[in-house]
């Protein structure tokens, strides 16, 4: 009882270092408590594994994360989407999307990884792909968060496809979630990205918060469509209700005088 008792207080205060280490990304001395580490076996404990693991891949050594990935005895999703994820930033998308087909089970994090991962890596049809099967994927309860919409929204703007933007939109409608700042101004991008200035005009109208990046968002998609004025009319019409939209607009305006 006492021995159990000890692990757990070594446990606990090595995680407390570890996450300085991560902070201070001291790979060092990250280095010199995983030998220590190793000499007592607590490193066959998950948490503390995981925590290494996510050390090793916030300082860049991507080398370390995998080997002590490919050691540890017992694997949960954390671990899983922690070296995904490593890999992924590395630049080592098929090796990323490799494990993510051999993970035992997949919850929303795992997914958001990969789909991200592959939207910010030009594989924007293999990212769609993927959020169709996270929809259709019967064993992960959540099916989207916020992560996912911007990262499912950058992939439809790059692509250009309106279609995917409004099964986008519908889905986040029927699902429910709560559109804060960030989802709105990404929906308007995509939306004024696929040409259609319309419906992110709808969107922004039914905003009852907005930033700068909407306002820049709205006049960008009236600028796709060739509709500069109208967007720079809209503005203007409601420019004393938040400040700092002027810039958005001054800017928009220098350049299209360049």
């Amino acid at each position: 009882m006492a021995c159990k008792a000890a692990n757990s207080s070594i446990i606990e205060l090595s995680i407390s270092m570890i996450e300085q280490c991560i902070t201070k990304k001291n790979l060092s001395l990250g280095k010199l408590i995983h030998g220590r580490l190793l000499k007592s076996a607590l490193t066959l404990h998950t948490l503390l594994a995981n925590r290494l693991l996510d050390m090793y891949s916030k300082c860049g050594t991507f080398d370390h994360a995998q080997a002590l990935f490919d050691e540890m005895p017992h694997r949960n999703h954390q671990s899983w989407n922690t070296i995904i994820g490593a890999l992924s930033h590395a630049g080592h998308l098929h090796a990323a999307r490799q494990l993510f087909d051999e993970m035992p089970e997949r919850n929303l994090v795992s997914f958001n990884t990969m789909i991200s991962s592959l939207a910010h890596s030009g594989h924007q049809m293999e990212a769609l792909s993927l959020f169709r099967r996270l929809r259709r994927d019967s064993m992960v309860d959540e099916k989207m968060d916020r992560f996912t919409v911007v990262a499912v929204a950058m992939a439809c703007a790059r692509l250009e496809d309106l279609h995917a933007v409004r099964q986008l939109h519908a889905a986040v409608v029927v699902s429910g979630l709560e559109m804060n700042l960030i989802m709105p101004n990404v929906m308007i991008d995509a939306y004024g990205k696929c040409g259609y200035a319309e419906a992110s005009s709808s969107l922004f109208d039914r905003m009852g918060l907005r930033d700068v990046v909407s306002w820049t968002s709205l006049i960008g998609a009236y600028t796709r469509a060739n509709q500069l004025e109208k967007g720079l009319s809209s503005v203007r019409k409601n420019a004393c209700q938040k400040l700092g939209i002027m810039d958005g607009v001054d800017f928009r305006e220098r350049a299209t005088r360049t």
